[in-house]
């Protein structure tokens, strides 16, 4: 086959209308259609460990929290405790949680940590010390 200068312009232009398509489109759109949305949505489901708390645990402890008293608590995957870790800290009414997520891929390597429900600087510090504590080797 030939490349002749008019194949070569449209096959440009092609390319173009393809990259300017995607670029016209925003991730909020995109997820609400298929196949975006089942691919998005099982992106964001949790391991049951964690987003049922069935995991290997201890018992919760209170804690003072400025003026008010938490809830202190932590799972771990099952059989995977050393490498995959939550620490969670409620509030005074249960009415609100915080999270913090600590997995590696290898015991050797740094933990990769997550704070989830936007925790304060306090709720972040009380997650970090129990989480230091609970694993004083790492």
């Amino acid at each position: 086959m030939k490349l002749t200068p008019s194949l070569l312009l449209g096959t440009l232009f092609t390319c173009c209308a393809l990259q300017a398509t995607a670029a016209d489109q925003y991730l909020p759109d995109l997820v609400q259609k298929a196949p975006y949305k089942a691919a998005y949505a099982k992106m964001l489901v949790l391991p049951e460990w964690i987003s049922q708390a069935k995991g290997t645990a201890t018992p919760l402890r209170k804690v003072k929290l400025g003026d008010d008293t938490v809830l202190v608590g932590n799972v771990c995957k099952p059989h995977d405790c050393k490498d995959n870790q939550l620490v969670v800290v409620f509030n005074a009414k249960g009415t609100q949680s915080w999270g913090l997520l600590a997995t590696r891929e290898d015991s050797d390597g740094a933990f990769e940590k997550h704070y989830l429900g936007s925790p304060s600087e306090a709720v972040r510090a009380l997650l970090e010390t129990t989480f230091e504590r609970d694993n004083p080797d790492d």
